[in-house]
């Protein structure tokens, strides 16, 4: 059996799909270039009973993944609004309303979230994915201050230096998008609006995506660090208290891993200041 039916069947055979921002034929390159290995770091082989452990173990549907975001389930893609990679070759079926769905619940009212690391990586992995990251969050304050040409100049960067195949292909995904949002709300569209909200979303699923692949898992953050994120119905809490963290003067020329760092630190209350987490960084 080739690699890229083996793929497939797996998808097949354990009622889980492939994403559709890839292909088996564009994943078994990378596997080839990985040396068989995940492309991620996660695994010796792929596909791998590691990735459908994740996907059967997460009980909120936006985290039923697997590390790389190559394999998902259902309701991942029903959540995002997303569908999977349906090729002429491929056996498993485009509705996937009527197929198999792991560990189905019931629409939750989303709560802030936050980063762990959860599974090593190579470090030169851990480093390039979170810089990605880095990169979209900074992006999602772009969108909200409305500077959108800088947003799209920053992503089409990200796609012209991101050495990885599917980044790029997530970039000009997104900063396609940009340019749609940009001309809607150039020309006065009433799409304008929902159209930035949907961007923001796809941002967010691409930073998700990234964490995942440094090796981070969501966590959920039942007391946020600041005031601001206590607010009720406040969403995507951790983004936007990373992004202030990270643009704050006082870690300028540092390295965005580091700062990403120090975030995830004062958000899980660890410092009382950024100049305290700083520090404790410094003598790590």
């Amino acid at each position: 059996m080739n690699k890229v039916q083996e793929l497939i069947d797996f998808a097949k055979d354990n009622g889980i799909f492939i994403h559709g921002r890839t292909s088996p034929q564009e994943w078994e390159e990378l596997l080839k270039e990985s040396g068989g290995r995940c492309p991620c770091g996660h695994a010796e082989s792929c596909p791998c009973e590691l990735a459908l452990e994740k996907i059967r173990s997460a009980s909120e549907p936006a985290d039923q993944m697997c590390g790389c975001v190559f394999y998902v389930s259902s309701a991942y893609l029903n959540h995002y609004k997303t569908k999977p990679w349906n090729g002429e070759s491929s056996t498993i079926p485009f509705d996937t309303q009527t197929s198999p769905v792991v560990n189905k619940t019931k629409p939750a009212k989303e709560e802030p979230v936050s980063y762990q690391k959860t599974r090593d990586v190579p470090a030169d992995v851990e480093e390039k994915f979170i810089r990605s990251a880095g990169t979209y969050i900074d992006g999602l304050k772009l969108i909200e201050n409305g500077e959108i040409d800088k947003f799209v100049d920053s992503i089409r960067m990200e796609e012209a230096t991101n050495p990885c195949d599917l980044c790029k292909g997530d970039a000009d995904v997104v900063a396609s998008h940009g340019d749609y949002v940009r001309a809607l709300c150039q020309h006065g569209s009433p799409e304008c609006e929902s159209e930035a909200k949907k961007l923001v979303i796809r941002t967010m699923e691409v930073i998700d995506e990234n964490f995942m692949s440094a090796g981070y898992d969501k966590v959920k953050q039942n007391n946020p660090a600041t005031e601001e994120t206590k607010k009720s119905g406040k969403k995507n809490a951790w983004i936007e208290f990373s992004s202030k963290i990270m643009t704050d003067p006082f870690l300028d020329g540092m390295p965005q891993k580091n700062k990403m760092k120090i975030a995830a630190a004062l958000y899980r209350g660890e410092y009382d200041s950024i100049e305290a987490a700083k520090e404790a960084l410094k003598n790590e």
